[in-house]
């Protein structure tokens, strides 16, 4: 994954702990607004089976096993597995933008 992303084209990034998914990036990825000045950024594949997981209130469900995790992509609950594979964030303030890389 290799994907710049403008901050203002997600509505949910303008709060801290928002999240959206971002399209483009080839893999589905979440970006969660974790604050004022830090994102975290996670593939949305579900460790446990390769599903694509969801945007659940302020953090994330599978839809095949029930695993849960929390916006620090830690899992919490439902089916035992790993947390969400974390990617590296890098911010540009000046132009409003963030980097995600694996």
């Amino acid at each position: 994954v290799n994907a710049t992303v403008t901050l203002a084209n997600y509505a949910a990034l303008g709060t801290v702990g928002g999240i959206a998914v971002i399209s483009g990036a080839g893999t589905p990825i979440a970006v969660v607004r974790a604050s004022a000045t830090q994102y975290r950024a996670f593939s949305l594949i579900c460790p446990h089976a390769g599903t694509t997981v969801a945007i659940s209130g302020a953090g994330f469900r599978c839809p095949n096993h029930g695993a849960t995790f929390k916006g620090s992509g830690a899992w919490t609950g439902g089916e035992r597995t790993n947390g969400l594979f974390k990617c590296t964030v890098a911010s540009n303030t000046t132009a409003g933008t963030i980097t995600i890389s694996s």
